[in-house]
C-alpha cells in the first residue's frame, strides 16, 4: 500500500518540509519517510486488511501529531493530512490559589 501524507502548519496552512512521518502498528514502526518541500510524503508498506495503524508526524519546533488509519477495504489510493502546531514557549507558575500560564508568544 502507498499512503500519501500531507503535513502542514496548523496555524498558517503552509506545507512543512522535512517532517518525519512514521507508520506504527502495535507500537512498532513499520514504515517511515520524510515530507518534501510541498509537505507531501509517499509512504509504502505492507498492509494486512483490518490491522489498525497510527500515522505520526514530527518536526523540530512543532508539536507532534498522529491519526489512526484503518481502511475497511484495501485502497487503490489513500491520502491523509496532518496539521502540526508550532511550539510556543510559556512559563507555568503555580501558587496556592491559582495557576498562571504566561505565553512567550507576542
Amino acid at each position: 500500500v502507498t499512503l500519501k501524507v500531507h503535513i502542514s502548519d496548523a496555524s498558517t496552512h503552509q506545507p512543512i518540509p522535512d517532517a518525519l512521518i512514521e507508520v506504527f502498528t502495535n507500537q512498532v514502526s513499520i514504515a517511515s519517510g520524510t515530507s518534501g518541500t510541498d509537505g507531501v510524503a509517499f509512504i509504502k508498506f505492507q498492509y494486512k486488511l483490518g490491522t489498525p495503524l497510527i500515522v505520526t508526524a514530527t518536526k523540530h519546533a512543532y508539536v507532534p501529531n498522529s491519526a489512526p488509519w484503518k481502511p475497511i477495504r484495501l485502497p487503490v489510493f489513500s491520502s491523509l493530512s496532518l496539521g502540526l502546531l508550532p511550539e510556543r514557549s510559556a512559563t507555568l507558575m503555580v501558587y496556592e490559589d491559582v495557576v498562571q500560564i504566561v505565553s512567550g508568544f507576542q
